[in-house]
């Protein structure tokens, strides 16, 4: 069984993790007219493009998660992504967030990144 890793960054980071596995938390702008990407809002409000696989079938949520590997443009190509109902997402404090993901960087050896198999 293969085990990846993926580092929570925000929009500014991307650049920094071309070729890598990154997840990213974020607010829906905009899904393209044949569903097969879709527009974010990083925890530091950068925009950044959501490309998929395959198109969405499902109704997207206001605030996503997104786990995939940045391509040279810094986009996200998209291997998973969550939605999350308003019950979850109502209180969620997007700056404090970015602070956390700051922070994850600033010091590394303290927290372990999400990993899926």
């Amino acid at each position: 069984m293969s085990e990846s890793i993926y580092t929570r960054v925000n929009g500014e980071m991307l650049y920094s993790f071309r070729g890598q596995n990154v997840c990213m938390i974020g607010k829906l702008n905009n899904l393209a007219s044949d569903q097969m990407s879709f527009e974010i809002t990083s925890p530091d409000n950068k925009n950044v493009l959501v490309k998929l696989r395959t198109p969405t079938r499902e109704m997207l949520s206001d605030v996503i998660e997104v786990y995939g590997s940045v391509d040279e443009q810094g986009n996200i190509v998209c291997m998973n992504y969550t939605t999350f109902e308003p019950s979850v997402y109502s209180n969620f404090d997007m700056d404090l967030y970015n602070e956390t993901i700051q922070m994850i960087h600033q010091l590394p050896k303290h927290y372990v990144q999400a990993v899926l198999n």
